[in-house]
């Protein structure tokens, strides 16, 4: 038995539609990928630069930010304060600022030191980080950038951050003043916009749904042979009556029902200057 349900259909369609029409404002959307190396180092940092997006060639509809590779921090110092052996488990962490996101890294050791020598350690890490700024002005305009230069001026801070030494013995002592960080890397700048006179066709969305569409219908509703033996190729279901008027006494008759059209299911168409004020190093 056919059970129709506004429901299950109002869902169908709905959720087509819905991917469909999200699909539909980026139908025609180009990108733009540039790729720039950088070598954040004591007394010899290099970095490429790469174009922001010239708001000639179209409106700017995302933002995509890869950085990778790795950060290493060097020579946080642990120092023997007594006139004995000292035994202390350590560690040494940071923070690292990119482009992509942000990441840390960290190392932890035990040592015995006799008086008074001292020692250096560090940490290290890889990193992969990526995330997405939709349409932020940051990137609009016909200058250049610089890798790391946005989070140095809406992050707060680029590069090594936050670095810190901690032991379990309050006989050593710890110090960050010869310490330096190394970061190397890729940034991978990726523009997605709009080109100007491409605009997302109305009917484009409308036409790629037609077929989703009406089989989300006909999911629902089932075409007539579903329906039963009782049911004629019209899909027609017939009945008998007795006795009406001109008929003659006892003759069965048949009832006109009105004609049951399946067309739902047969689907439709329509017709070297870091250009910004705090260097990661």
């Amino acid at each position: 038995m056919m059970v129709f349900s506004f429901e299950k259909a109002s869902c169908c369609v709905t959720l087509t539609l819905g991917i469909l029409i999200g699909l539909g404002g980026r139908a025609n959307a180009a990108s733009i990928v540039q790729t720039v190396d950088y070598n954040f180092v004591p007394h010899g940092t290099t970095f490429g630069y790469y174009n922001q997006f010239n708001p000639s060639m179209g409106t700017l509809l995302d933002v995509m930010i890869q950085c990778q590779r790795n950060a290493y921090l060097y020579d946080v110092m642990f120092t023997n304060v007594t006139t004995v052996d000292q035994t202390f488990t350590g560690s040494v962490s940071f923070g690292l600022n990119t482009d992509g996101g942000s990441t840390s890294g960290s190392n932890s050791f035990t040592f015995t030191l006799p008086p008074p020598p001292f020692v250096f350690e560090g940490a290290s890490t890889a990193y992969d980080l990526s995330t997405s700024y939709g349409n932020t002005s940051f990137w609009v305009g016909t200058g250049q950038l610089g890798p790391f230069q946005f989070a140095a001026q809406y992050l707060g801070a680029a590069g090594v951050i936050s670095l810190a030494g901690q032991s379990d013995n309050p006989n050593i002592s710890i110090s960050t003043l010869y310490s330096y960080s190394v970061v190397t890397g890729v940034e991978t700048v990726t523009y997605v916009y709009q080109p100007v006179g491409a605009v997302p066709e109305p009917p484009a969305y409308m036409m790629l749904g037609t077929g989703p569409v009406s089989y989300s219908w006909r999911f629902v509703f089932p075409s007539a042979p579903e329906f039963g033996p009782d049911w004629n190729r019209l899909g027609h279901a017939p009945s008998t009556g007795t006795d009406r008027g001109n008929e003659a006494p006892g003759t069965t008759w048949r009832v006109k029902s009105w004609p049951c059209i399946h067309d739902w299911d047969r689907g439709f168409s329509l017709a070297r200057v870091f250009p910004y004020s705090r260097i990661p190093i």
